[in-house]
């Protein structure tokens, strides 16, 4: 017998199913013989039940291929298939729509400290601050070394005396003078003087001042009324180094 083949466009044949022939026993494979023209592709036959398994026969010389025979009519749709290959990628499709946005990851772990950065250009001066309120006053420092001795000073005033010199006539003379003298080796440091009127009016000073190192002078006169009177001066002395 010969074998089946498919034949194109089968799934526009609908013949009825028919039943499984038996298979034959294996025949011995023949000589190669020539090959004959391709008949006429007879309609699909109806599919025969299996048939059991034959023993396996002894592998037979190869015989002449038979001729095609006519394809028959397209039995009925069998039992699917075992699936077939992978088929190729097929070209891509149109974009999706955008999907709605996903929630917010998780924060990422911190990364490594970058490299310092060069250092920037120096800032403009500020302005000038207000001055701050005055610190506690700070402890005593130490005690100064002792200075050298200074030069021996001057010799001070010696001999402190007052000397009250002699009055003047009481009598109306004016205006009159009086002068007190220190003793010998004495300066005269101040005076003054003292009027005694045995009058009427007032009696004025003009004068007190020393005339001399050694000697204080007064001098007054009436400035109203008439009658005596006198003027006597002291003088306030010491020795001065």
């Amino acid at each position: 017998r010969g074998a089946l083949r498919a034949f194109p466009n089968a799934d526009r044949l609908a013949p009825a199913l028919g039943a499984a022939g038996v298979d034959g026993a294996t025949g011995l494979v023949g000589a190669v013989g020539a090959t004959g023209a391709t008949g006429a592709t007879g309609p699909i036959g109806p599919t025969g039940p299996a048939g059991p398994v034959g023993a396996t026969g002894a592998t037979g010389a190869a015989g002449a291929n038979g001729s095609n025979g006519s394809n028959g009519a397209t039995g009925a749709t069998g039992s699917a298939g075992a699936a077939g290959a992978t088929g190729a990628t097929g070209s891509a499709g149109a974009a999706g729509a955008t999907g709605s946005t996903g929630a917010a990851g998780a924060a990422g772990a911190t990364g490594a400290a970058g490299a310092t950065g060069a250092a920037g250009a120096a800032g403009a001066t500020g302005p000038v601050g207000a001055t701050g309120a005055a610190g506690p006053t700070g402890p005593a420092g130490p005690t100064g070394a002792t200075g050298a001795t200074g030069a021996t000073g001057a010799t001070g005033l010696t001999g402190y005396q007052r000397v009250t010199g002699s009055a003047t006539a009481s009598d109306g003379t004016t205006p009159k003078t009086a002068t007190a003298t220190c003793p010998a080796g004495k300066k005269a440091l101040g005076g003054g003087g003292v009027s005694t009127n045995s009058g009427s009016g007032t009696i004025s000073m003009t004068g007190t001042y020393a005339s001399a190192d050694d000697t204080w002078t007064v001098t007054a006169e009436r400035q109203s009324g008439s009658g005596n009177w006198s003027l006597q001066a002291y003088v306030v002395c010491a020795t001065v180094g």
